[in-house]
């Protein structure tokens, strides 16, 4: 199965898991542009909370299409000028690859493009979920976020939105604390794998976060200069 195909499975599954129907709203997020995912050269996994139900589409949808429609309908001027959440995603992503690849520039749509993006809800989404309610959605649908994560989306890069403490639930403590900026706002993590670690993980506030994304962008690029720079550096 290609990797579409995969991610389309796993959702039926998790519909049945999760008690959902055919009406139930239920995101099925995953790869932007499966293509370009693979054939990216860092994959960068964007993890968030939940998406708020669409009421023009009861039953949910498909991130990517979603994605790519807006893309042909707007360009690529309508990410790279709105202040969403998939535009501030562009710009953070946009960053760490310029952070780790200094000698290329990257398009902040383009690089979006070839990344994946992952709620933790995929059902029954509002924008404001108790982190107990999340927590336990984390809890009970652990089996089906780790299987998203390790085996169909793979990346080298989690880039969380305040959603770290979620993934304890999913990997325990097999998340190693590397380093953050003064102020404690950016922080760098490695997944383990067998005691060595796997993945970076990025934690940063969410992007709709009120406050400054220009400091924040300004936060990341330091605490991954100093990664890049380090013993810590897996890529």
């Amino acid at each position: 199965m290609n990797i579409r195909e995969k991610e389309n499975e796993l959702f039926q599954r998790w519909r049945a898991h999760s008690g959902a129907n055919e009406n139930t709203f239920f995101v099925q997020d995953g790869t932007l542009d499966p293509e370009a995912y693979l054939k990216a050269k860092i994959k960068i996994c964007s993890i968030l909370k939940e998406t708020p139900v669409d009421r023009e589409s009861e039953k949910g949808y498909v991130f990517g299409e979603g994605f790519l429609r807006k893309i042909e309908k707007f360009g690529n001027e309508y990410y790279k000028k709105s202040k969403g959440t998939l535009s501030v995603l562009s710009r953070r992503i946009a960053l760490i690859l310029d952070t780790l690849y200094p000698n290329q520039e990257h398009d902040p749509v383009d690089s979006l493009k070839g990344t994946a993006y992952l709620n933790l809800k995929k059902y029954s989404g509002t924008k404001t979920s108790s982190q107990k309610d999340l927590e336990n959605v984390t809890k009970k649908d652990k089996g089906l976020l780790k299987e998203q994560i390790d085996e169909i989306l793979e990346p080298d890069i989690i880039l969380c939105g305040k959603t770290r403490h979620y993934l304890g639930f999913i990997y325990g403590g097999d998340i190693q604390f590397i380093s953050e900026d003064a102020s404690k706002k950016v922080k760098l993590f490695h997944l383990l794998k067998a005691g060595k670690p796997k993945r970076l993980i990025i934690e940063m506030y969410h992007p709709s976060h009120r406050s400054s994304e220009e400091e924040q962008m300004k936060k990341l690029e330091e605490v991954l200069l100093k990664y890049r720079n380090s013993e810590n550096f897996l890529f």
